[in-house]
């Protein structure tokens, strides 16, 4: 898939610098990753969720330095870390009386110094760190870009067959939840 694309890419945008194969890559990236966080970003807003979101990218700076200490694949360990953090939110969420940007607020900071106290702890995690804090899209390679166009055809047909639901869910939740959605 990603090789048929970048080969159109040439002929839609005959300049200098777009004939170069990491260029090409780079602007099918940036085409596939629009769309997707478009679509998400729409039902962060929905779901009055901005600041769970930056608190849930930020728990990535922990992730990594944990995959980064054990030696572990960072893109792994950043995911499963996002999750657990995300879900330890949610539940601490509904089983307390505070409120959820407090809530939030304290896995925020808790996230950040132990993503701190991980990096202080070995010298080279903290150098190999900035590669995958800052990343750079010219480096995306194909397998990346499957997995990028397989994400968005997977998203936009949950948005096409749930948006409706979601916003529903989103606007009234008391009047969703009384109409079983």
């Amino acid at each position: 898939m990603p090789e048929t694309l970048s080969s159109l890419i040439p002929l839609l945008l005959p300049f200098d610098a777009m004939q170069a194969p990491f260029m090409q890559q780079a602007l099918l990236g940036l085409l596939l990753l629009a769309p997707l966080t478009a679509a998400m970003g729409v039902q962060v807003v929905n779901f009055r969720m901005a600041f769970f979101s930056d608190a849930i990218s930020h728990s990535v700076f922990a992730g990594v330095a944990l995959g980064l200490l054990f030696a572990l694949n960072p893109q792994w360990t950043t995911a499963a870390f996002g999750v657990v953090v995300g879900l330890a939110i949610m539940a601490l969420q509904r089983r307390s009386s505070l409120a959820s940007d407090t809530v939030i607020g304290v896995f925020f900071s808790a996230v950040l110094a132990f993503g701190l106290a991980v990096v202080s702890r070995d010298r080279n995690v903290a150098r190999e760190l900035m590669r995958f804090l800052y990343g750079d899209i010219l480096t995306i390679d194909a397998t990346s870009l499957r997995w990028l166009g397989l994400l968005l055809v997977v998203l936009l047909l949950f948005q096409f067959y749930s948006y409706n639901r979601l916003l529903y869910i989103g606007l009234n939740p008391l009047l969703a939840h009384a109409h079983r959605i």
